[in-house]
């Protein structure tokens, strides 16, 4: 799996990977063997005692965010950060240069 992706990032002149896969599907990616940073984008809602991630509406929301991506036509990691609907924030303090966190503030 990783040597397809690597080939996808050279073919495709990539400088970076943005992950919006399960965990389960990016386990067998090694991240050391691709030339571009793997940037993964998680989902949190608040639950009692913190910030959580709740299987099947991270999964809906991973979708929601490929809709929004094509639809308005995103090429760029710093726009993925406007993404703002479904009530849905970026939250800066809780990413890094490997993740983007949103949360749900209607939850």
């Amino acid at each position: 799996m990783t040597a397809d992706l690597q080939s996808d990032i050279v073919a495709l002149g990539h400088n970076t990977v943005l992950n919006l896969a399960s965990q389960e599907y990016t386990k067998p990616v090694t991240i050391a063997g691709l030339s571009a940073p793997l940037v993964t984008v998680q989902f949190l809602y608040k639950r009692k005692g913190g910030w959580k991630s709740i299987g099947i509406l991270a999964k809906k929301a991973r979708g929601q965010m490929i809709n929004w991506l094509i639809q308005n036509q995103i090429a760029d990691l710093d726009e993925v950060r406007g993404f703002s609907e479904y009530e849905y924030e970026f939250i800066e303090k809780e990413s890094d240069d490997q993740s983007l966190t949103f949360v749900h503030k209607g939850i």
